[in-house]
């Protein structure tokens, strides 16, 4: 049961019933309050030993209560239920302190923060113009905010909504299940999220399935969005959805227009030529071949080369787990260059290898033209020498 205190200036059973009898002299005392709706009419009005109006009463059941701020002396401390308006400090309790859910001194006096309100079971407001509403919610710092199950606001502006949800960021917010806003400005939203003590950091977490070894979408750097959205993520651009881009759970990204990466010169430096014939060189060496990611549906296949393999060939990017497209897409680019100035090597060579066959055809032809005159001549002669033996012959047989 509630601890009891008797306080200077509470009114008496005496006093209420003379109270409740001197209604009509009492209304003369109404100036001092806020003036009532016509409607209502006050029945009981109490007042304290100096004649201050404590509480009205009206006749549809509305009560007002009033108290002078900065008197303190709290009439009731504990556990067990109550509604409490305590005027000392403007803070209003309702519901239960109850030991099983909390320590049992959520409403006492060193836990009542000024112009607090706490409203449910165990709940514990104590930081100024905090609020704390649930069960065993703990709004400590001011104009703090912690509403749900055991949700803790430890720190100016910090608002914690949920179960389990930790806001100790000044003006940090966490709503949802065991999610923490731990850095400062920092937003944490969804199911095992935590902002990991960075500014400004907003993280996003699904409600997917825990697994062993923990799964907790953890911000890595200031000003940073992280997300976790095991089902995927969907990003509209038009009104009628059919725009934008999709990114499924695999990490594939699918978008109805072009994705661009900058590649203005006035945003690059350091530059530097690189040698088209040794890039080709090394991508003739470079392992390619077909996988799939371990989050891929079965049968999905992809070619290309590890990421390993290629940042040590070209030393590109960031790191050696990555390939960057633009680097991808350079490595192409001089290999094609590379190949193109062979290729035009080739036809060169083979242009002049044509026309020097066409001079030897010619060489060829004008020999075959000179063969043929010799051998007509020839005939000719060798004609003519026939005819001189026969006419030899037919002297020789008429001298005989």
């Amino acid at each position: 049961m509630p601890e009891h205190k008797k306080r200077k200036g509470t009114m008496d059973t005496t006093t209420l019933r003379r109270a409740r009898l001197a209604l009509g002299a009492s209304l003369l005392a109404l100036p001092l309050l806020a003036a009532p709706l016509a409607a209502q009419t006050p029945l009981i009005v109490s007042k304290n030993a100096a004649g201050d109006t404590l509480t009205v009463t009206y006749d549809d059941g509305t009560f007002v209560a009033f108290g002078a701020q900065g008197t303190l002396d709290l009439p009731v401390t504990g556990v067990g239920q109550r509604l409490m308006w305590y005027p000392g400090k403007g803070a209003f309790r309702a519901g239960s302190v109850e030991t099983n859910n909390g320590t049992g001194t959520e409403w006492d006096e060193a836990n009542i923060g000024f112009l607090s309100v706490a409203l449910g079971d165990a709940t514990m407001a104590s930081g100024g113009n905090s609020l704390a509403a649930g069960l065993a919610t703990h709004a400590t710092a001011a104009q703090s905010v912690a509403l749900g199950q055991r949700s803790v606001a430890s720190s100016d502006v910090a608002v914690a909504v949920g179960t389990n949800a930790m806001a100790s960021g000044s003006n940090s917010m966490a709503l949802g299940t065991d999610v923490t806003a731990s850095g400062t400005f920092s937003t944490v939203i969804g199911s095992r999220a935590s902002a990991d003590g960075y500014t400004g950091a907003i993280v996003l977490g699904d409600a997917a399935p825990f697994t062993v070894g923990g799964d907790t979408m953890r911000a890595t750097a200031n000003n940073q969005l992280a997300v976790r959205a095991s089902g995927g993520i969907r990003l509209r651009t038009s009104l009628d959805t059919l725009s934008g881009c999709d990114i499924d759970g695999a990490g594939n990204m699918t978008c109805t227009g072009t994705v661009s990466g900058t590649s203005d010169v006035n945003r690059k430096d350091d530059f530097a030529p690189v040698e088209a014939d040794q890039v080709l060189q090394k991508l003739a060496s470079l392992p390619i071949g077909a996988w799939s990611y371990k989050a891929d549906p079965p049968g999905v296949r992809h070619v290309g080369p590890m990421a390993q393999a290629f940042h040590a060939a070209f030393g590109l990017g960031a790191n050696d787990v990555t390939i960057a497209t633009v680097d991808a897409d350079g490595i192409n680019m001089l290999a094609i260059q590379a190949l193109e100035r062979r290729t035009e090597t080739l036809r060169k060579q083979v242009a002049a290898a044509r026309s020097q066959s066409g001079s030897l055809r010619k060489q060829v032809e004008a020999a075959r033209a000179e063969n043929a005159d010799l051998r007509r001549r020839v005939q000719r002669l060798e004609a003519v020498v026939q005819q001189l033996v026969a006419k030899e012959h037919a002297a020789a047989g008429h001298d005989r």
